[in-house]
């Protein structure tokens, strides 16, 4: 893509000038601020909707009109090949919790509550339809936000403009689940501010404006739900895994007679229930992990019950414990369900 970089930052250069560049002797230009897979990497991050703009430029100490300046031409060619990057599945709200991220894969603040406020009992859809309606609105929502400052405007964009590049507070998947949690009447405008705090309510309610006659067009408008919620944290709790779902996932493990299968290694079992637990941890444990930690302990406990049968000199309980242990330590990614803990429930 370094070519086509090139030749829109000259297309841009030639716009601010009003014709062609006048012969100069010496070096004509300094060498750029970014090199080319920075220029990509930092439009990416905005595209992705990682962060905003203004973060990325409080970070690398430069102006946010650079930045956007910089995203406009390098969106511009990434349109010209028709990639399409999606949307990230982390915010970012602070450079803090960004730089952090890489070593530390702590989850920021800003995208827990976003992951309970998307949870399907609120939505009243799946997370893979509500991303599919997301993808869908996006290029709706950002011809919308253009007719509208050209209305504000009254005329066409200055050359050299950042064409239509600025911050967002509100991602567009985030844009979507608002809406739909206030046209689904679960809680007000004043709740969903709360709830994510780094947001004012009038900024949700310019967006709830935007989101609706979207909603309209497509024929999505959503009905309202039987509950209503008077608080933030009434409605973060809603997401909560219920009763009904922890039996289910009680029954399935039970069904699975891990401790009689001992013609499996231990390795063999691992490929065998991880991709199960996998699930359940991505999907339940996202929003309040801890509620799924008795499950996992039970998991372990079958799996000692296991060793206890399969090797006769880790027949006791005690050093059956101590030996997942210390298979645990040695290779603490064999079972995905070892990442949150590797204590056995006690009444097995």
């Amino acid at each position: 893509m370094a070519p086509l970089q090139a030749a829109r930052a000259q297309e841009r250069y030639s716009e601010q000038r009003g014709g062609r560049a006048r012969r100069a002797t010496g070096n004509q230009r300094s060498k750029p601020l970014f090199d080319d897979p920075t220029r990509v990497m930092l439009t990416l991050l905005y595209q992705r909707q990682v962060c905003s703009m203004k973060l990325i430029a409080d970070m690398l100490e430069v102006t946010p009109e650079r930045i956007g300046q910089l995203v406009a031409e390098t969106r511009r060619v990434h349109e010209d090949h028709r990639h399409q990057p999606g949307y990230a599945s982390t915010r970012f709200t602070t450079a803090t919790e960004l730089l952090a991220f890489p070593d530390t894969a702590e989850t920021p603040r800003r995208t827990s509550i976003m992951e309970k406020l998307s949870h399907p009992r609120l939505t009243g859809m799946s997370r893979e339809d509500l991303g599919a309606l997301a993808r869908r609105l996006a290029p709706r929502q950002l011809a919308r936000t253009e007719r509208a400052s050209y209305q504000r405007r009254g005329a066409d964009r200055q050359p050299g403009s950042r064409g239509g590049v600025f911050p967002k507070k509100i991602g567009d998947e985030e844009r979507v689940v608002l809406a739909l949690l206030y046209l689904r009447k679960l809680c007000t405008m004043d709740v969903l501010a709360e709830a994510l705090g780094d947001v004012s309510r009038s900024s949700i309610g310019n967006t709830i404006r935007e989101i609706r006659p979207l909603l309209a067009e497509a024929g999505l408008l959503p009905t309202p739900a039987d509950t209503r919620y008077r608080s933030a944290a009434d409605l973060l709790a809603a997401s909560a895994v219920s009763k009904d779902a922890l039996k289910k996932i009680s029954r399935e493990v039970r069904s699975w007679h891990l401790h009689r299968r001992t013609d499996l290694s231990f390795q063999e079992l691992a490929r065998r229930i991880n991709p199960v637990v996998a699930g359940w941890v991505n999907y339940y444990g996202r929003i309040r992990p801890w509620e799924l930690y008795p499950l996992l302990m039970r998991i372990n406990a079958y799996l000692v019950r296991w060793i206890r049968q399969k090797y006769k000199r880790l027949a006791t309980k005690r050093k059956a414990i101590a030996k997942m242990r210390e298979i645990a330590r040695r290779y603490p990614y064999m079972f995905v369900h070892w990442r949150h803990t590797t204590a056995a429930a006690s009444a097995w």
